[in-house]
Formats: structure tokens, sequence, C-alpha cells
């Protein structure tokens, strides 16, 4: 039924209640509404699952600060293997979703930049297993399949070209320095 039996400190602080106010209160009526059904979905895969579960969601705290928090539920059971009781363990993950939304919006900047300019841009993976081309890449080599390994590439040149052009991004690839040629 969500009434809590146990809440620490740093619960309590989250909620903004002295421990003692928030025992025997209900902690679903703590959580945001938009965030309930959330929860007791969570709480429902725990129960029938009779398994730990993990998510997380955005709160937005009486200041008006808004974090994110990492809640894992795990159940408690009776010496009859009955769940009895769940405890919830949470941790503020707002760093890291700072950290994940700037790098979202890099790799969007980066594919943006890739996408319109003027070059063939492509990366390597360290398995050199090509990783990433840009529309030009396409429209230069009319080859659509990325999974290219590094020395297929050669295929992808004029016959003229390719030992040059191979030899270029072996030396690029092996010595980790940036590539530029004219072919």
């Amino acid at each position: 039924d969500t009434t809590l039996t146990f809440a620490n400190k740093a619960y309590a602080d989250y909620i903004g209640l002295p421990v003692k106010k928030i025992i025997g209160k209900k902690f679903i009526d703590f959580i945001a509404k938009s965030e309930r059904e959330t929860v007791l979905n969570n709480i429902k895969v725990v129960s029938t699952s009779g398994k730990a579960s993990v998510y997380e969601d955005e709160t937005i705290l009486k200041n008006g600060e808004t974090k994110w928090y990492q809640w894992i539920n795990y159940p408690i059971f009776s010496p009859k293997e009955e769940i009895v009781e769940f405890q919830s363990v949470g941790r503020d993950i707002t760093e890291l979703k700072k950290i994940e939304l700037a790098l979202e919006e890099s790799e969007e900047k980066f594919r943006y930049l890739a996408e319109n300019a003027p070059a063939l841009i492509w990366t390597i993976g360290e398995d050199r297993i090509i990783t990433f081309t840009n529309k030009n890449w396409y429209e230069f080599t009319g080859k659509r399949d990325i999974k290219h390994f590094f020395p297929d590439l050669a295929e992808i040149f004029h016959p003229e070209d390719a030992a040059k052009a191979t030899k270029l991004i072996r030396e690029s690839f092996d010595n980790r320095k940036p590539l530029e040629m004219d072919i």
C-alpha cells in the first residue's frame, strides 16, 4: 500500500520533511502525479517477478530545482518466500544526466557538421571497421554499406589512386594522426 516503515535522513531531505513526519505516510503521496504511474508499474514488476527493478525519474524539488534520481526497488521476502515489503534505494544521477545530455548535443552537432561538410568524412574503429560515413561518402563511393574492413577500402578508389590512398589511410590509422589527402 506504499506506506513507509523506514526512511533515512537522505530520503527525508529529498522529501523535504523530517524522518519522523514521513514514517507511516504513503510514499506515493510524495511522488509527482505525473510520475506515479511509472513508480506503481515498477512496483508491480517487482511484485510479479520477485526481482529487483531499476528506473529513473526526473524530480522537481520544492525549491524549483530539477534533479534526476535512479531508484532500485528490492523485494523483501518472509520466511515463506512471500514478498512482505520493498526496499527502495535512490541515488542522485543529475550530474550523469547533464553529461549524457551534453554528449547527445555534441553528437548532434558532429553529425550536422559531418553531413554538411564539403568533404568525405568517415571514422574507423579500433577493429579497423568503418563505423560512420557522411552523405558525401555515399555520393562519392555509391556504397551505402559502411561495414567495410579497412583493407577493403582500396575498392572505392580509382585503380591508379588505390595504393596511394590505402597507404595514407593505413599510416594515418597506425600513427593516430588526422587524415587529409588529395587524390
